[in-house]
Formats: C-alpha cells, structure tokens, sequence
C-alpha cells in the first residue's frame, strides 16, 4: 500500500512564531470579533473552527511571477472561503491554492484569491481567501474528502499594451500590486497620490489612459473626473473603489469616467478595459520601458540615469553572493538594500521584486529554482528601466 507523502514536506513555514503565540492570536482575534456589533459581519455563511489535524498548506502565486508553497494556521472556514494566518504580506487579488490534509490524506485543493490582508503584529497577517468556487464546509470540517472542483474557465492570455498611463491612488500596497500588473502588459505609467497631483501631471503631459481610485484626497475621484473633462482631456478614465455604491457610481459616470470597477476586482476585466481602449504591441515590438515616477523632475533625472546605468552591475554582484553559501547574510541584505534604493530612485515595480527576493533568502533551506526565477525577473525590469531610457 502507498501511503501518501507528508503535506509539510517541501512546504517553507509561513509563520515563524511559537504554538502558544499563534494560539494568543487567534484570542485575541475571537475577542474582537465577539466585540463587534450585532449583524456587522455579512459573510455569505457561517465560519467555523477547523479541527486541530487538519493541515493546511497554501501555494501563493505573488504579482512578480514568483510562487511558494506555505504551511500556515487556518482561524476558519466557511462555503466561500478561509481565514489564516500567515507571516508575510499577500497583494490583494493574488492567485492562491488552498490545500487542506486530514494528517497526510489530502481532502481540499482549490483555488482561490486573497480578498484580505490586514498586518496583526510581528511580521503576521491576516489573510482572508475566497474560493473560486463554493465548497462544502461541515464536509470538509468532518474529515470527508471533497471531489476536485470542476475546473475554472481558463484565464486570458495577457496581452502586451502600449501608451501611457496615469494611475492614481493613495494607498501604497494598491499601488504596488496595479503597478506589477501594469508591468505585465507592458505599459509606461506614472504614480499621483491625490487629486491636485492628478490633475497637475494630467494637464502637464501627454496620457492615453487613467486609472483612479475612488476615495482620494482631499476630493473624491468624481471631482478629479470633471476638472479633466471641463478641462478637454478626453482620455478613458477607469475608476476602483470598495464598495461603490450605485448612485455613486452613476453621479461619476455623469461626470464621464469610462468605466467603474468595485475592489477586489477581477484582473481579467480591468484587462478587458485597457484592451479596449490601448493598441496592443506590434509583433517584436520593444515594450515602452519603465520610467521612473521622478523622472518628470529634471534636476533628479541624472541621478536616476545613472543609477539606471549601474543597476546591471549591481544584479550581477547581488547574483554572485547568493552563489556564495558563505554570504547569504550579505545577499539578503543585498537585496534589502536593492529594494531601499529602487523605491528611492522611482521604480516601485523593482522595490516589490527585491522585496519578494529578500522573503525567499530568509528561507532555510534556500527554495533556490524561486530565488533564480525571481533574479530573472529583476534583470528583466532592469533591462526594461534601460531600454526607457534608450
């Protein structure tokens, strides 16, 4: 007979506190929960403990292309989807499969998304996922195993775009995680934090495209959508926000925003969006590059080209002490360092790679396939960070 291999084999740990640490977590989370008022929470059904046995290991698919496998400390289920806890950070609308085992004897494995990711203390996160489809709890609850779902609908090739993109928003992490996916297809886009900026490097430069989050300050995006159009600018203009109520999304539909997104948000469909209104790249045709978020400050442009310039030089130094066993301690720093500077100098996209670089050499053992696929990826956005300034 084949016993099945253990589920925490290969599996890096994703939280590197004690037992009884964790256990103080979950506390102290029961008793902010069971303080909140009455009819606060609208979950779909009921969350429920999960049995001390159950192991449940999640493989994260982060917005730089890498992927890790982690054990991690399921709070609770429910039909939709787990709460867990976990010692690191997780960009809203990643790609996440959940595995669930009764000891070694796998039960669950599904995909899902991460709707939720909110920093407790100590390096640990709450994250909640919702699955891509609806399970049954108290089947699962009772050790029975589920049959695989049926397979989603095959997700959309990511085309390559070109044009110019202005992306507003004020909150950090959503501005990590859009500007990875704006990487992805390919387009030059530039960063504004509140309405004045928006409208002055709106008015001052050339955009095809502007994406906006609906909350900023000190006007909502309704007041940014109609100074641009009393303005003359006709560029399509894609408003995110959580919770967009109805009439709100209609006042800013009056004011001629293109479209309206509710976050979390489906990647495909803002795809769709920037698809219909930005050509997509000719064959062999070279992406637009990245540019740094500075770049429209002239006197900071030299320092950022010659940073630009050496950025090879140092992937090649930062690749040779990760090589070195004996310096592992230099490259995690390496790659700290290279992450300080990338945000520094403009190019956030750079900073979130270094970032992910710095979680995988924290791993022992070293997961070494990921941390080569993710040095690929640096020396990729700096070939790219290059070639926009060709």
């Amino acid at each position: 007979m084949t016993h099945p291999a253990n589920p925490r084999q290969s599996v890096v740990s994703g939280l590197r506190i004690s037992g009884a640490e964790q256990d103080q977590i979950l506390s102290d989370l029961d008793n902010e929960q069971h303080g909140k008022m009455p009819g606060t929470d609208r979950r779909a059904s009921v969350r429920k403990p999960l049995p001390p046995q159950l192991v449940i290991n999640i493989v994260a698919h982060h917005p730089g292309g890498s992927q890790l496998k982690f054990h991690v400390r399921a709070r609770n289920l429910n039909d939709h989807g787990i709460a867990l806890l976990h010692g690191g950070f997780l960009h809203l609308n990643s790609v996440c499969i959940v595995e669930i085992f009764d000891g070694s004897m796998p039960l669950l494995k599904i995909p899902s998304t991460v709707v939720r990711c909110r920093y407790l203390r100590h390096s640990i996160h709450e994250i909640g996922l919702k699955f891509d489809q609806a399970i049954n709890a108290d089947d699962v609850l009772k050790c029975k195993k589920q049959e695989a779902p049926k397979p989603v609908q095959a997700k959309i090739k990511i085309p390559r775009l070109t044009g110019r993109v202005l992306y507003v928003d004020p909150i950090e992490t959503d501005r990590r995680y859009l500007g990875y996916r704006l990487a992805q297809l390919g387009l030059n886009f530039r960063n504004a934090l509140s309405t004045q900026d928006a409208i002055e490097m709106a008015t001052a430069n050339h955009f095809d495209l502007i994406i906006t989050e609906y909350r900023l300050r000190p006007d909502p995006a309704t007041f940014l959508v109609r100074r641009l159009r009393n303005g003359g600018l006709s560029m399509p203009i894609i408003v995110l926000g959580n919770d967009l109520s109805r009439a709100a999304t209609t006042e800013i539909r009056k004011e001629g925003a293109t479209a309206c997104l509710a976050k979390p948000f489906d990647f495909e469909k803002l795809i769709k969006l920037l698809a219909a209104h930005l050509p997509e790249a000719e064959p062999g045709q070279a992406p637009s590059g990245l540019v740094s978020q500075h770049w429209e400050d002239h006197g900071f442009r030299p320092l950022i080209i010659e940073y630009v310039n050496d950025l090879t030089n140092t992937l090649d130094y930062l690749s040779e002490t990760i090589m070195q066993t004996a310096t592992e301690a230099d490259a995690l720093n390496n790659a700290k360092q290279l992450a300080a500077t990338a945000g520094l100098y403009g190019y956030p996209p750079i900073t979130e790679a270094a970032h992910e670089l710095s979680t995988l050499l924290s791993f022992d053992p070293l997961p070494t396939d990921m941390i080569y696929e993710q040095l690929t990826n640096l020396q990729t956005l700096a070939k790219s960070a290059q070639s926009a300034l060709d």
